[in-house]
């Protein structure tokens, strides 16, 4: 269909700075920040409409600390917290 799917920068092989990701009509999917090929900082999650799916931070490429998740009316789903990668039980 001719849009993109994603877009960012390499270095060195890998991943960098920011990366964004579209759903097929063109809404931001994800976005975030690469730093020498592993996630870092914020992460947002978006469903196709633009309301935002999930956010919450990664560090050296895991998940970590408290995520967010909304159901497509806008209204929280779930807090989940992470520690490197993994639900917190």
């Amino acid at each position: 269909n001719g849009q993109k799917a994603s877009a960012g920068k390499f270095g060195k092989g890998q991943k960098v700075g920011k990366w964004v990701w579209w759903h097929t009509n063109g809404q931001p999917k994800e976005t975030g920040q690469y730093v020498s090929g592993k996630a870092m900082g914020t992460w947002i999650r978006s469903y196709p409409d633009g309301q935002k799916r999930g956010e919450g931070q990664y560090i050296d490429g895991h998940q970590q600390g408290m995520w967010t998740w909304w159901r497509p009316s806008g209204k929280v789903w779930r807090r989940t917290d992470y520690e490197k990668g993994r639900e917190k039980k």
